[in-house]
């Protein structure tokens, strides 16, 4: 954003998130139902040759209950890309909880 609170035309969001060391563990831990997830595919774009402007790769997943969505474009493959998303909106949905069972703890 610029100093008048516009979008410029070159925008990048950025949303660090934690390593964590055993995500397939971690994320086993979470059960979330499968009519709570919204999921939609898409090109991915950019560089990559005729694969990105033919193959729909992208995956986008949304949690309709929080309305947390994650996107993921890193891997040339739909499911692995469905993969990683899901296992980043699991660990955005643990990190929710952690939240809030610090909170309780404090009250």
């Amino acid at each position: 954003f610029n100093s008048a609170a516009k979008r410029q035309t070159s925008f990048a969001s950025v949303e660090p998130t934690p390593l964590v060391p055993d995500l397939e563990r971690t994320v086993k831990t979470l059960d979330v139902p499968e009519n709570d997830l919204e999921i939609t595919t898409m090109r991915a774009g950019g560089a990559g040759g005729q694969n990105v402007n033919k193959v729909e790769t992208a995956v986008r997943v949304v949690h309709s209950p929080t309305g947390i969505s994650v996107k993921c474009t890193q891997e040339r493959s739909q499911a692995a890309n469905k993969r990683i998303a899901l296992g980043l909106l699991k660990l955005k949905l643990l990190a929710i909880l952690d939240e809030q069972r610090q909170s309780d703890l404090a009250a």
